[in-house]
């Protein structure tokens, strides 16, 4: 959609706008799960990751430029990541057993394996 059209000071048009975009980007994404295999618990762990791993940049400097977001030659802190979920558990769990998942253990768990992995590869090798 081209925002040129609403120059001016018509905001609830524009607000309109990006909201419909998002929720385009949302259906989209759900729909890109189905067809990779993923529930809707997988998404949301993946998007829990993600949120994870950008508080722990930011914990660790990342706007001071103290964050080495290269943890090994070549691989980034999202590989690890990645590897990660992939090697647990959570992206198996069925939408139908939703609730009985613990987000927050899964965010723990999620900070805690970048903390050991972030120490191991980056810290002792500074």
């Amino acid at each position: 959609m081209d925002f040129e059209l609403f120059k001016g000071n018509n905001k609830v048009l524009k607000n309109l706008c990006i909201e419909i975009k998002l929720q385009m980007l949302l259906f989209t994404m759900i729909e890109l799960s189905y067809v990779l295999g993923y529930s809707l618990n997988a998404l949301y762990v993946m998007y829990l990751g993600k949120v994870s791993l950008n508080e722990f940049r930011q914990i660790k400097g990342y706007k001071t430029g103290t964050y080495v977001k290269e943890w090994i030659k070549g691989v980034e802190d999202n590989e690890f990541l990645i590897e990660y979920l992939l090697s647990s558990d959570y992206l198996k769990i069925k939408d139908t057993e939703i609730e009985e998942v613990d987000y927050q253990s899964v965010r723990n768990n999620i900070m805690q394996f970048l903390e050991r992995t972030y120490e191991k590869l980056v810290l002792k090798c500074i």
